[in-house]
């Protein structure tokens, strides 16, 4: 497993998405157009993950702060044991969960089952931040 992010623009390492995303906006060396690889397709990206892993994977909606946009935003991720993977945003990276959760700040998470996710995505129509009500209704927690 890498816990690395190899930067194309310029041939540097980081050590997390965060990290990363950040030394972005300072990249001298980016290419034109850069700014639009934040797609944010975390939930769609997530999602499509979870359903081809393994039944002990984890879908978590969860609160990061954003170095690049400096504010809290909702994402999704998927965590199998102790191992993060993020897809979002046209990136496949791997990372360890306690540098995941501390590079990004990492709150609120609400972590979903292999099974829970793909109920929740048949009753909801979509991958998303799911409301509590929601999860009630389709989950009947």
């Amino acid at each position: 497993m890498s816990d690395f992010i190899f930067c194309e623009d310029c041939g540097k390492n980081y050590l997390s998405y965060f990290s990363y995303s950040n030394h972005l906006d300072q990249c001298k060396k980016k290419r034109v157009g850069s700014e639009k690889r934040m797609k944010f397709d975390c939930y769609e990206a997530a999602g499509k993950l979870i359903s081809r892993m393994k039944k002990h994977a984890k879908l978590c909606n969860g609160h990061v702060y954003s170095r690049k946009l400096k504010e809290w935003i909702k994402h999704a991720w998927v965590e199998q044991d102790e191992v993060v993977y993020d897809f979002s945003n046209d990136q496949r990276w791997k990372t360890r969960k306690d540098i995941y959760y501390k590079e990004g700040k990492v709150k609120d998470v609400i972590y979903y089952s292999r099974e829970q996710a793909i109920k929740m995505l048949q009753g909801t129509g979509k991958f998303d931040f799911w409301t509590e009500e929601q999860r009630k209704k389709i989950l009947k927690e």
